[in-house]
């Protein structure tokens, strides 16, 4: 009798937890534009349509603007809006290979991924390059070893109002202060965030992970609580059956 209703109570405490976070992940066998996520085309990369700096090839998502900018900057790249509240943790994560990214300090990122105005991070100057609080470009050296065009999982955390980003589990940068106000973005992004001429990269996935319902079960959880209830009532009774018989 222990045994079941112990089963009814983890049953519970799944379906109360089971909301309490959300993943959002890119399907890379069909263009972001297909699954929510805006094609955004500024600066000098404004005239491209996407199929001209995206494709989907073998299950990846192909990003070439090698020859698309110029010389005043811009950008090529998704944007999906995303619902978060003040002191939100969140993380996004990319995977892929880089096959080309702007080799000139202080010309912007080749590879980008951020979130609202003042969250980027990106590779430029053969180096990691980020926004500091002041809005300024500062960058940090890539790790011992890292080789860019091999396939590597970048990733951006925020927490507290702080920003951190490691390669491969290795920490790059973290504990920087970030403009105030925007560790809370209304929007994520990935692509090419220069305008230049140099960016290329095969991306084979990107994920969004963020704080959910709050814990607030959804319908299916809610028919597990109750089922969960059920199964703890029933061997209640029972329990007692068995004990008033030998009484």
């Amino acid at each position: 009798m222990k045994n079941i209703g112990f089963v009814a109570l983890a049953t519970l405490l799944m379906a109360s937890t089971a909301a309490s976070a959300a993943t959002l992940t890119l399907d890379t066998n069909s263009l972001p534009s297909t699954q929510g996520w805006t094609y955004i085309a500024d600066g000098d990369g404004i005239g491209v349509p996407e199929s001209g700096a995206f494709s989907i090839v073998g299950g990846e998502l192909v990003q070439n603007t090698l020859g698309v900018g110029q010389t005043t900057g811009g950008a090529n790249l998704y944007r999906r809006d995303v619902n978060l509240n003040p002191g939100d943790a969140w993380t996004l994560t990319l995977d892929g290979r880089i096959n080309a990214f702007e080799t000139n300090f202080g010309r912007s990122f080749g590879l980008s991924i951020g979130g609202g105005g003042g969250l980027v991070v990106g590779f430029a100057g053969n180096a990691v390059q980020y926004l500091d609080s002041a809005g300024f470009i500062a960058q940090s050296a890539f790790p011992l070893g890292f080789d860019p065009s091999a396939y590597n999982s970048y990733r951006l955390s925020v927490s507290g109002g702080l920003q951190s980003f490691s390669i491969n589990g290795t920490s790059i940068f973290s504990n920087q202060a970030i403009i105030p106000g925007l560790d809370t973005p209304s929007f994520i992004f990935f692509g090419d965030g220069t305008g230049f001429a140099n960016a290329s990269a095969n991306i084979r996935s990107v994920v969004f992970t963020f704080p959910g319902a709050g814990g607030v079960p959804e319908p299916a959880s809610w028919a597990l609580m109750i089922s969960g209830f059920g199964l703890v009532g029933g061997a209640l009774r029972r329990r007692a059956k068995v004990q008033t018989a030998i009484a």
